[in-house]
């Protein structure tokens, strides 16, 4: 019996001197990780050779310039729990641009992630564990995951790390505080690791100032070539709409109807032919030598997504909503094609506008406006608040401001200005109709004066005054979810915490630019009947003041630096962009036509209902005869086919649920 023991002590012994097994990690992947609603995860062929990256040990860097949900979070979290499972002992540390981003993540990405099944190998779901927070969870198996933010000075002191996942990089703050580049410091703790990776990823954001495009461009290079199915030559999909060259193409009039993709030897690819295409695809470098330093890096954009919400209409039909307006068009740019964007900063003259401004009665919303917000900028000395009404197409004019005097720090005498300005956001507006509207949202600054703003903003409504800050990254969006801003007293002492809206300074400074620049109808063409283009700015002549105009122009973008740097005061266009970013806030963007029917008729506007067009079930074809008369010819209903026509389950990209083929 003893024998025996010793025997087996023996086998255990040199068992655990062998190398341990080759695991396919694709296969492991569609094995073990799980979607959010459970179901099993299935890669997509360009997402295979990136997971067969991270396990490569002749990688010690991978770089994804990526588009926007092309399933990067869900890979990385397959690889967490796979380096918790196999890697036993290996320290990871992924980096958001935030610390309250770390704390998203951790609640949105790597709890899920705990309950896997193959996690019960790796932690106590039953028990916190010792040293286990939001933001560290130590592993069973040995090793930890921490998770920090870009801005945080202390995250990169006193670790050794493994593994580091560098998440959303052109988000990231320039430096994290006195500390440096982030991405610098975190490579600088793989130091001591004897298999040290650093993942980057990113959705590109501004040319000439993208960490990410240049750490691509460092790397190989790699982008997913698909063969055409009528020649068979592979290629790199490119969007090229208005080039004479390879890339999606479209007829403006219908671009879901019509979109197709042109191939480098001049074939017609239909959208049908496309996951087969990709399916068959292959990663082609451009700068293979750099797979000598371990540097991989691979580029994917939306154009490969084989679901119904990212079909090549309808990406078209999109960049026909947004091409001229340079903040949507960016967010196309960096989300859809994953490419970087070059801002065109320059603000037009302040003259031009002073000398195109419209008579209209000032302190009257004129048709065919039929909402109003206000932005409130605090000043040490003042308090400055700038009123816009607004109709469909985001078309607005400036129908009255206010600077009310005095220190916003005095709340109680006679020169306070809180109470006239109270004043002032109560008031209602007459519509030009005889009708009167109170404002929709009103948007207040908090950068200065915090707590006594705060102490404003609570007596109203939170739903109608929204304290706001600037976004510090310039992939926000026009708005984002408020968040929690603890706030303290003259004496130190802590008060309840304030929501905080934040609004994207870069996108809006973008929007606004691009809005003012929009060319001013003709009186020729307004009298037969032409209209102002979508988003116009209205200036009136007894409202706009030469100071106001040249408020509006106050910033310009230095491409030089990559940032917004100031020309002159910019009150008004800081109100600006509260009061347009209260639209988003109270849901505007998603207003139908009904909706909007019903609040022009609330002032005494009154549009005709559209015409009910056939819907598909009607199954009716609009025809002509030689003579040009019309008319409708019953049709059979097309047969669906999964192929072809995926579900509300299989759309991800469009909000649907039980997808089990990629995310």
């Amino acid at each position: 019996m003893t024998g025996f023991r010793t025997a087996r002590s023996v086998r255990r012994w040199l068992d655990s001197l062998r190398p341990p097994p080759k695991i396919d990690i694709c296969a492991w992947i569609e094995k073990h990780a799980r979607l959010y609603n459970g179901g099993r995860i299935r890669l997509y062929e360009y997402q295979k050779e990136i997971a067969r990256a991270m396990v490569d040990p002749k990688v010690t860097m991978v770089t994804w310039r990526k588009a926007a949900r092309v399933g990067f979070t869900q890979l990385v979290s397959a690889m967490l729990a796979y380096w918790a499972a196999h890697d036993q002992g290996n320290n990871v540390m992924v980096v958001q641009p935030t610390v309250e981003d770390g704390e998203d993540y951790s609640k949105d990405v790597v709890e899920p992630m705990l309950g896997w099944p193959v996690m019960a190998l790796c932690s106590d779901q039953g028990a916190k564990k010792s040293g286990d927070t939001i933001k560290r969870k130590a592993w069973t198996t040995g090793g930890s995951l921490k998770i920090a933010g870009a801005n945080s000075p202390r995250a990169f002191r006193r670790i050794d790390l493994d593994k580091v996942v560098f998440d959303e990089v052109d988000g990231y703050p320039h430096s994290a505080g006195k500390e440096g580049d982030q991405i610098s410091l975190g490579i600088q703790r793989l130091t001591q690791s004897v298999s040290p990776l650093a993942v980057l990823a990113s959705t590109p954001l501004i040319a000439g100032h993208s960490r990410i495009e240049s750490r691509y461009l460092e790397g190989t290079q790699e982008s997913w070539h698909v063969p055409c199915p009528h020649c068979g030559e592979f290629q790199r999909l490119e969007w090229n709409p208005e080039g004479n060259g390879p890339g999606v193409k479209w007829d403006a009039a219908d671009p879901i109807g019509s979109a197709y993709y042109l191939c480098v030897s001049g074939c017609v690819i239909e959208e049908r032919h496309k996951a087969s295409m990709v399916a068959k695809g292959r990663y082609v470098a451009a700068n293979p030598d750099a797979l000598k330093k371990g540097h991989r890096s691979f580029d994917v954009s939306q154009l490969y997504l084989t679901l119904d919400g990212a079909s090549w209409g309808k990406l078209a039909s999109r960049y026909e909503e947004v091409k001229d307006r340079p903040g949507e068009l960016q967010v196309f740019t960096n989300t859809v094609l994953g490419e970087t964007f070059r801002v065109k900063g320059l603000a037009p003259e302040w003259q031009l506008l002073y000398d195109r401004r419209d008579d209209y009665r000032p302190g009257i919303v004129p048709s065919p406006a039929c909402l109003v917000t206000m932005g409130i900028d605090v000043q040490k000395d003042r308090i400055e608040a700038y009123t816009w009404a607004w109709g469909r197409g985001r078309e607005c004019w400036l129908i009255d401001y206010q600077i009310f005097q005095g220190s916003p720090f005095d709340k109680t005498t006679a020169d306070s200005p809180w109470p006239p300005l109270r004043e002032y956001v109560n008031r209602t507006w007459e519509h030009e109709n005889g009708t009167h509207l109170k404002p929709l949202r009103v948007a207040i600054d908090t950068g200065f004066a915090t707590t006594e703003v705060a102490a404003f903003v609570r007596g109203f409504s939170p739903s109608f005054m929204l304290p706001v800050k600037g976004a510090s990254s310039a992939a926000a969006p026009v708005m984002s979810n408020p968040r929690a801003m603890d706030l303290t007293d003259t004496k130190g002492r802590k008060r309840r915490a304030l929501k905080v809206w934040v609004v994207g300074d870069h996108v809006l400074k973008q929007e606004l630019f691009g809005l003012l620049a929009l060319p001013k109808p003709t009186d020729e063409a307004l009298k037969a009947g032409g209209t102002y283009p979508a988003g116009y700015i209205h200036l009136g002549k007894n409202v706009a003041s030469e100071e106001v105009c040249r408020q509006l122009v106050g910033e310009e973008w230095d491409q030089a630096n990559g940032r917004w740097r100031d020309t002159y005061a910019h009150e008004a266009l800081d109100c600006w962009k509260y009061a347009r970013a209260s639209l988003d806030a109270a849901g505007v963007e998603r207003w139908t036509d009904a909706k909007w029917r019903e609040a022009e008729a609330a002032v005494g506007i009154h549009r005709e209902a559209p015409a009910r067009r056939p819907k598909a079930q009607d199954n009716v074809t609009v025809t002509s005869d030689v003579n040009g008369m019309t008319g409708v010819t019953a049709q059979a209903a097309p047969r669906r086919t999964a192929a072809s026509s995926p579900g509300p389950a299989d759309d991800w990209l469009n909000g649907g649920g039980r997808r089990r083929r990629g995310w």
